[in-house]
């Protein structure tokens, strides 16, 4: 039997968990999930949360939002373990799908609970489609967000010139560039 090697961190002892976490993105992103059900109480689409008052209305959008972006971050993760590359449309249409499948489940539970009744499943297709609306928007609001509001900031490397820090926040296609001008002047 052949021993088992271990990694220096095993060697070492060292068996601390690791922050699983950025803990200010994930505040960030539970603030904006809170916005995203305060907006949906106040609209309430489609009369979804009937006559709950105002609280239990929030508890029921926010609670069908978390239900979504857990949905949607388990199908990003898994489609990302995968190892292939998957366009953005591609991802972004496959998680709303997946996403509105999750909340579509939780709104006939929540049915079922709440008021005893179940849903028809001749109505099942329509219900699908109601809920699909909004994961798809949600989805492309949350892939926006994510792009400016949730995107690690780039820090300026220290001692850079204003030059180099300012070519450091481009994309790679306008940094690789050739740059002509960099400043105009009013006369």
């Amino acid at each position: 039997m052949q021993p088992e090697q271990l990694t220096k961190r095993e060697m070492r002892g060292d068996f601390r968990l690791r922050n699983a976490g950025d803990w200010t993105r994930r505040l960030r992103e539970i603030g904006i999930y809170a916005v995203i059900g305060a907006f949906l109480t106040v609209i309430r689409p489609y009369n979804g949360s009937g006559n709950l008052p105002l609280w239990g209305a929030y508890l029921y959008w926010t609670g069908l939002v978390l239900t979504g972006s857990f949905s949607a971050e388990a199908t990003r993760t898994l489609m990302e373990r995968t190892g292939r590359k998957f366009g953005v449309p591609l991802m972004l249409a496959v998680i709303s799908v997946t996403s509105a499948v999750a909340v579509t489940g939780m709104v006939i539970l929540l049915e079922a609970l709440v008021s005893g009744r179940a849903i028809p499943p001749g109505h099942l297709p329509r219900l699908f489609g109601l809920v699909w609306v909004i994961a798809a928007a949600v989805t492309a609001v949350g892939f926006m967000l994510e792009r400016t509001v949730l995107a690690p900031v780039t820090e300026p490397v220290k001692g850079a010139s204003p030059e180099e820090t300012f070519l450091s926040r481009l994309s790679v296609k306008y940094r690789t560039a050739q740059l002509y001008a960099v400043s105009a002047e009013d006369h």
